[in-house]
């Protein structure tokens, strides 16, 4: 009896740690009204033509189009092709020698950064999109050649992380600003390797580009 009651002491236990990963990552159902645009119309869809995509097509998929503040401006849907997966496409992102996208970013430290705010100076924009997979040995080592960098060079270093998390204690007393929640950014950029890093000369142009974790090279570019 005894080793009954330990049995279903751990399945329970099993049982409620796995609802509440679930919950943990659950998210609410994405607002469309106002913002579903059928692309084959040239319309936004009214909310009893949404009402009615939900009952007949429920796991229909759509493609969010975001601003230069990285929020969603409006959600792309075909009607010819529904269930389409819209993938990230690496051919789409900002290119060495193009002039950066726009953007409006609202840091951490209670600024607005824009590329004109930024011009006659070098940009470092360092894209993560999580806390827990920061490869800690490499920011600390960017963070340190960014404090040496700042003797000889005027340069401004953003890192863009796409949750909300805790990103004021890991910047805190560093050289370095941040943005949070930016996961709309990651999507119009089309960034699909963590992290990547964009080297801006002050000019607004891409000087370099560095993906994955291996240590960022940037000083020998400010020396040009």
């Amino acid at each position: 009896m005894r080793f009954l009651f330990i049995c279903f002491f751990l399945i329970a236990q099993t049982s409620f740690s796995q609802t509440k990963e679930l919950r943990a990552y659950a998210s609410a159902s994405t607002e469309l009204s106002g913002k579903l645009f059928n692309t084959q119309t040239g319309k936004f869809l009214s909310e009893e033509e949404i009402q009615k995509l939900k009952a007949e097509t429920p796991n229909f998929r759509y493609e969010p189009v975001y601003d230069v503040a990285g929020k969603v401006e409006k959600y792309l849907f075909n009607p010819a092709d529904p269930q389409k997966v819209v993938r990230r496409n690496p051919a789409l992102q900002p290119k060495v020698g193009e002039l950066f996208p726009e953007f409006v970013f609202q840091t951490v430290k209670g600024k607005e950064v824009t590329p004109a705010s930024l011009k006659g100076k070098w940009t470092l924009l360092y894209f993560k999109n999580s806390l827990s997979t920061l490869h800690q040995a490499q920011f600390d080592q960017l963070v340190s050649d960014l404090s040496e960098a700042s003797k000889e060079a005027e340069i401004e270093a953003i890192a863009i992380f796409s949750y909300d998390e805790p990103i004021e204690t890991l910047l805190e007393n560093r050289p370095i600003d941040g943005v949070k929640n930016g996961n709309g950014f990651f999507h119009r950029f089309h960034l699909t390797s963590m992290p990547t890093v964009f080297l801006i000369n002050p000019t607004g142009q891409i000087e370099a580009k560095f993906e994955g974790t291996a240590p960022i090279e940037f000083k020998r570019y400010l020396e040009k």
